[in-house]
Order: structure tokens, then C-alpha cells, then sequence
């Protein structure tokens, strides 16, 4: 999404100023405009990473007292719907963190989990999540914090996504580099077999988590996530690349 106005695609979402109105009393935070998002995308310039405490910022300004939606289970279910408003400021976050990345050209790493249900030992199933601001299925995953391991920032990452928590075993299927948006990016993935809790999609960031048969992947699946399911079941070699 490009905001309105601007010749680059937004720093921040101005919530500074969406709280100031809201405590000034007479201003419903739920009901704030396009054009307002749009002024406030074009006052800032690029200078940003996201963060998922903004984002849950940001939802609960959106809307106040309103806790988000919950998916009704592993598989049950349609998924929660994903709020507009939310949806276009994560999206606006991503295209400006992109830019960013053009702009700074970081080295940066990341983490995936590629999460395994193995319940049923003759089908044999595979955690993907969709999210709001970016389209196809994909493995549940995002940055490496400072100070911790990639196998801890693992772990926090498929807690906040999906609410599950990642117990003994895990596996490093692979390291890979991803050069892209001017960002020198590298992907550790891990193999997760042992885990508890039940996947539940935040209907912000996160509007879908499910589990598809290794046999039955969705058309829309990501390719480098397409990529790595062929890799752990065997069927080409481990590349180096996204």
C-alpha cells in the first residue's frame, strides 16, 4: 500500500498523534479516516523497523475494549477477519521497512519454523500461516532480537504468531541467504517436531494458521517456503538461497 501524497511509502503511522486525540476526549480512535493515516504517513520520513509491541499498539487504538479474534482451532473453523484499518498500517509497515532496506542495505537475520504434526504417523502435517499484509502461505517466523540465539528468537516468534510453544528437539534444517529489497538477509530454519498448545492466528498480523498434509500443500503456498517442504521431505538438495 502506498500512502496518499507521498513520494516514498510511510516511516510510521503517527500513533503519537491518534493519542493525543484520543485523550483530549471527543475523538473515537476506531473510527479514524484514510485521509487521516494518510496525513500522518506523509509527516514522517524512513527511519524505521517494525516491532510487534507497535503493532499491538496500533490494534489496541484501533479498537479499544475490543479484544481481537480468535481462530476456533487447529483446523475448525473460518478464520478471523482481518480488520481493514490494521491491515493497511501493517502493510504500509512493510513496504516502508522494505524501502528502508534499499536505503541502509543491513545485514539482518531472520528465523522460520517449519513445525511438523506427526500424530498420525501415515500423514504427516505442516503449520503455514497467511498474514494480513502480504499474500500466500508461509512458515511461521521473523527477526532475530539483540541478545538473543536464533533458537530463542525461534521460540518467542512461534509463541506470539501461533501460541505455541516449542519444547525439546528441535533441528536445524538449513541457513539461507535472502538478497532482496537492498537487504542482505539470512534465514535459519528449524525443524519442529515437539511442541504443545493449539495454533491460534491473532486476526492482525497473523488471519490464518493451519496445518496441510505434506501431500496436500495449498496452491498459493510461498515459493521459498515450497522450497524448503521439498528440501525436508527429500525431494531436491538443500540449496544456499531463499
Amino acid at each position: 500500500m502506498q500512502c496518499r501524497g507521498l513520494p516514498v511509502p510511510c516511516k510510521t503511522i503517527g500513533i503519537e498523534g491518534i493519542s493525543a486525540d484520543r485523550r483530549a476526549g471527543g475523538h473515537d480512535p476506531g473510527a479514524v479516516s484514510a485521509d487521516r493515516m494518510n496525513s500522518a504517513c506523509s509527516a514522517q520520513r524512513i527511519e524505521w523497523r517494525p516491532s510487534r509491541q507497535r503493532m499491538r499498539t496500533m490494534t489496541a487504538i484501533a479498537t479499544p475494549g475490543k479484544p481481537a479474534p480468535k481462530s476456533a482451532g487447529q483446523d475448525a473453523g473460518a478464520p478471523p477477519p482481518a480488520r481493514p484499518l490494521i491491515a493497511a498500517l501493517l502493510r504500509c509497515a512493510w513496504i516502508g521497512r522494505n524501502l528502508w532496506h534499499r536505503i541502509a542495505r543491513p545485514l539482518t537475520m531472520g528465523v522460520r519454523a517449519l513445525i511438523i504434526d506427526g500424530s498420525d504417523p501415515g500423514s504427516r502435517r505442516v503449520l503455514l500461516i497467511r498474514h494480513s499484509y502480504v499474500g500466500g502461505w508461509h512458515m511461521p517466523g521473523g527477526g532475530v532480537a539483540k541478545g538473543e540465539t536464533l533458537v530463542e528468537a525461534m521460540r518467542r516468534e512461534v509463541r506470539e504468531e501461533v501460541g505455541l510453544r516449542v519444547e525439546s528437539g528441535v533441528q536445524p534444517l538449513g541457513i539461507y541467504a535472502r538478497f532482496r529489497h537492498g537487504a542482505s538477509d539470512h534465514v535459519a530454519v528449524f525443524e519442529v517436531q515437539d511442541w504443545s498448545g493449539v495454533p491460534t492466528a491473532d486476526g492482525v498480523e497473523i488471519v490464518e494458521a493451519r496445518f496441510f498434509a505434506l501431500d496436500r500443500l495449498p496452491a498459493d503456498l510461498s515459493p521459498a517456503t515450497g522450497r524448503r517442504l521439498a528440501e525436508f521431505l527429500g525431494h531436491t538438495p538443500r540449496g544456499e538461497r531463499w
